[in-house]
């Protein structure tokens, strides 16, 4: 990835938020408050099972999210009424942890794990086999991820205090893009990439009292 242009924007006055794209959003004290009309209800033959899932649209566009212990990938057609629910064939250790978040690559579906120890924990997953293609485990403290070219993923990852943008080929690599600012240190940052486009957008979110 070449970085053309890295624009920031601060978001803090009721004037800067009414500037954004969140149409019928309030603010209050807490921070923004979501029109009632996103409030959305359960999926047909959904339950207390796909509670903390992770979700994502595969490649074919189908609504997919991976269950928790185990891990069980489940797929909703476009206008089916039924669902597809298969057990990952992933390892006893991998089974047990939770998923955080999926991402749907052109061919693989990327799955972070929740992992008890520092080390974060990616595996690559054949959506037509379920079969784990590649595990990868990293130092870096990863909680965001997004869609890269090639198979490979963007991530967001924080190790000794600095947050960095990463980029993860298919084959396990890991390349560092750039250190994000640090002064002040963010607090959560967020990655979201632009269906259509090679933009990617990085919510930083601070401390008021910083």
């Amino acid at each position: 990835m070449s970085i053309h242009a890295l624009r920031s924007y601060r978001f803090e006055t009721p004037s800067q938020w009414a500037s954004t794209l969140l149409r019928n959003w309030t603010q209050s004290d807490q921070g923004l408050v979501a029109p009632a009309a996103l409030i959305a209800d359960m999926l047909p033959h959904t339950g207390l099972v796909d509670a903390n899932s992770a979700v994502a649209f595969d490649a074919a566009g189908r609504l997919c999210w991976v269950r928790p212990g185990p891990l069980t990938l489940v797929r909703r057609s476009a206008g089916s009424k039924t669902l597809a629910a298969d057990p990952l064939n992933v390892s006893d250790r991998e089974a047990a942890q939770r998923p955080l978040q999926l991402v749907s690559g052109e061919r693989l579906l990327w799955l972070l794990l929740a992992a008890a120890s520092p080390v974060t924990t990616h595996i690559a997953v054949d959506p037509d086999t379920l079969c784990t293609v590649l595990r990868l485990e990293s130092k870096w403290r990863n909680r965001s991820n997004a869609p890269a070219s090639g198979n490979g993923i963007w991530a967001v990852g924080l190790q000794r205090g600095q947050h960095c943008l990463l980029e993860i080929s298919s084959s396990g690599s890991i390349r560092e893009v750039f250190a994000l600012p640090n002064d002040p240190a963010p607090i959560d940052v967020q990655l979201a990439h632009v269906a259509g486009t090679a933009s990617l957008i990085l919510l930083m979110r601070y401390d008021r009292d910083a």
